[in-house]
């Protein structure tokens, strides 16, 4: 990827992730859909327009090869959550805020309910109701 003349031109005016993103696309442009591979890092990265915002994730996959809604509903769902506070957030969060400059350490953190549904059942992939 990195061999690429033009990609090695553009990656110093742009950030790192739309370095990794355009070579991307640039490798996979070659393949067919079927045949186009992802990282994981890339993935998350396409995870994060759809999910800011489908929109812009569909006009942007039709014009550039990106993966598809299945690929990365496929990717979600590799991640496991449980009811309660996730540690594993609370742990990201505190690496985030240990990068950031002063001024961007004022937030707002919000937490929501959900209402408890009357029939409970039990999940023997992860051994809880």
């Amino acid at each position: 990827m990195d061999s690429n003349p033009l990609i090695q031109s553009l990656s110093f005016s742009l950030n790192v992730d739309t370095s990794r993103i355009l070579a991307s696309i640039v490798m996979n442009s070659k393949h067919e859909p079927k045949g186009r591979r992802w990282s994981n890092k890339e993935e998350v990265l396409v995870v994060s327009i759809l999910k800011h915002s489908p929109r812009p994730y569909a006009f942007l996959r039709s014009l550039f090869p990106l993966p598809s809604r299945r690929t990365l509903q496929f990717l979600l769902n590799t991640v496991q959550f449980r009811t309660g506070i996730n540690a594993h957030v609370f742990s990201v969060l505190k690496d985030s805020v240990q990068t950031m400059s002063d001024k961007d350490h004022m937030c707002c953190l919000m937490l929501d309910k959900i209402s408890i549904r009357k029939h409970l059942q039990f999940n023997q992939k992860i051994d809880c109701i």
